[in-house]
């Protein structure tokens, strides 16, 4: 079954039901399930042969969520994304709640809960 696909049969698979997302899967050091989600752009047949580099500092086993440079810049992806100036724009919360961001006014702290 799933073991005689080729990438090329994957691609075409892709291709024909129009997928949009690719869900990659995996275990953790303590054998849990875990998994991320990537668009098309992220993927291609050398993904087989060669694997798919992520940031794994939220799972467990690996470094700590809390100690990841990769806070800030989610952070600052999704204000940027996501800022159109008006009410309704929304907040970012990262643990602790001291470090919401309100993405309207980009107020840090208490100020943007």
């Amino acid at each position: 079954m799933a073991k005689d696909k080729t990438p090329s049969d994957v691609s075409k698979m892709i291709k024909d039901n129009n997928v949009k997302l690719v869900d990659y899967k995996f275990t953790d050091l303590l054998g849990t399930w875990q998994h991320f989600t990537t668009t098309l752009s992220e993927y291609n047949d050398d993904v087989f042969a060669d694997g798919l580099g992520f940031d794994g500092s939220s799972i467990r086993g690996w470094k700590v969520i809390d100690a990841s440079d990769m806070i800030e810049k989610a952070v600052s992806a999704v204000v940027n994304a996501a800022k159109t100036g008006k009410i309704g724009d929304g907040k970012v919360f990262v643990l602790p709640v001291e470090h919401a961001v309100r993405i309207r006014t980009e107020e840090i702290g208490e100020r943007a809960v």
